[in-house]
């Protein structure tokens, strides 16, 4: 993850390629993430987002505010929906 402030100095609004960077993520994360805000669901970065010709871009204060899902957010199989282990050895 870099500094935030760092790079918030460097532009006025930051693409999802600059937000990957800053996260330590990976740009297809970012991209869901979008996705997400964009149906409304928690953790989602579609608040403060707008177009400047065809590229999404947000105001860097806007990112550093937000709250960025968790690995493993999106749920998955719970340890109690495992199969039982057997007992023969």
């Amino acid at each position: 993850m870099r500094d935030g402030m760092q790079l918030a100095s460097r532009a006025s609004y930051w693409t999802m390629a600059d937000i990957a960077e800053y996260l330590g993520a990976r740009l297809c994360s970012v991209r869901t993430y979008r996705l997400r805000g964009q149906k409304g669901k928690p953790g989602g970065l579609s608040q403060g987002g707008k177009l400047l010709g065809r590229t999404a871009v947000w105001e860097p204060t806007a990112i550093l505010r937000w709250e960025r899902p968790r690995q493993g957010a999106s749920g998955g199989r719970s340890h109690k929906d495992a199969p039982p282990e057997s007992d023969q050895a």
